[in-house]
């Protein structure tokens, strides 16, 4: 039986196959690497001796990858990829920059604060994994306590009660209204008064009383509880009586699309607002990619209003 010795090659050697595919000549190959042209003319010689495979047709005036080598292309540049890949994350290590984060966050928040954040993030630290999860006030507490979760954006109340070894602070506000159906009989009695909500139910959402928000919220004694926000604004607009409190930000594309509407109440004067606070530990160390987290939030806070 005749056995073949396995192909070896370098990762100089692949860049400067990959940069010839991708810059169409050796010459601008070698321009691009800053090499001797003759060097990088060995080092793909030597690749081809090496593997065995003409790499490129050199009968023309500029180099032709080789159908044998097309794949050969791919899979040296996925390499390529990957070997950045692992230097960047040996240089985050070494320069104490977190190689993951976990961010959780409550249903209410709004989005656009979350994507501009995970943008900044993104481009300021690339290979550090920032993975975000949805969680209530209380799961997100004890995912911190139990070191699953760095940070969490959630809905504070000033009643709550100031957890050991956790550390808040304040960056804002969210703004809430009152919703009811469009086809609600309550728009006929507009600024509904307190006495008359107090008759009707009350749809709200499990997020207000896992942030400790139940003796400012809850305003019927006939009330529901309801965890996803999109089966409550279902359960609101199937309804001809039923109200909820609602985030602006939250209700405004289902008010655009005509399902719920936005009910004039005589109990309060404009939005209602509840303050929106980040929550950590007090005991763990605060990365670059923590603190650029928490100073992200804040300021994107600011930029959508919601302050």
């Amino acid at each position: 039986m005749r056995w073949r010795i396995m192909a070896t090659f370098t990762f100089d050697q692949l860049e400067a196959f990959a940069t010839v595919v991708e810059q169409g000549s050796f010459s601008a190959a070698a321009r691009k690497l800053k090499k001797d042209r003759s060097t990088v003319h060995q080092l793909v010689a030597f690749l081809e001796i090496d593997w065995g495979v003409e790499l490129f047709n050199r009968e023309g005036k500029t180099p032709k990858l080789s159908p044998d080598a097309t794949r050969l292309y791919k899979y040296a540049t996925l390499l390529l990829e990957q070997r950045l890949e692992v230097q960047n994350i040996a240089n985050n290590i070494g320069s104490d920059i977190e190689d993951s984060l976990t961010i959780s966050y409550d249903e209410t928040m709004p989005m656009s604060v979350l994507v501009k954040t995970e943008q900044e993030l993104s481009n300021a630290f690339p290979y550090t994994r920032v993975n975000y999860l949805s969680q209530q006030k209380d799961l997100a507490i004890q995912s911190i306590q139990e070191g699953k979760v760095d940070l969490t954006l959630q809905l504070i109340s000033y009643r709550s009660k100031p957890h050991e070894g956790l550390a808040g602070i304040n960056i804002g506000s969210i703004h809430f209204g009152v919703y009811v159906s469009v086809n609600s009989e309550l728009l006929d009695h507009e600024p509904c008064s307190l006495q008359l909500m107090q008759t009707k139910k009350q749809l709200i959402l499990q997020s207000l009383l896992s942030a400790e928000l139940d003796n400012v919220a809850i305003f019927s004694a006939n009330y529901q509880v309801l965890t996803r926000n999109d089966f409550l604004i279902s359960c609101l607009e199937a309804s001809q009586l039923a109200w909820s409190i609602l985030p602006i930000h939250l209700a405004e594309p289902y008010v655009k699309s005509n399902q719920i509407k936005r009910c004039d109440v005589a109990f309060f004067d404009g939005d209602i607002s509840w303050g929106c606070g980040l929550i950590s530990s007090q005991n763990s160390d605060k990365g670059p990619v923590f603190l650029k987290a928490a100073e992200c939030f804040k300021k994107a806070m600011k930029e959508s209003h919601h302050y």
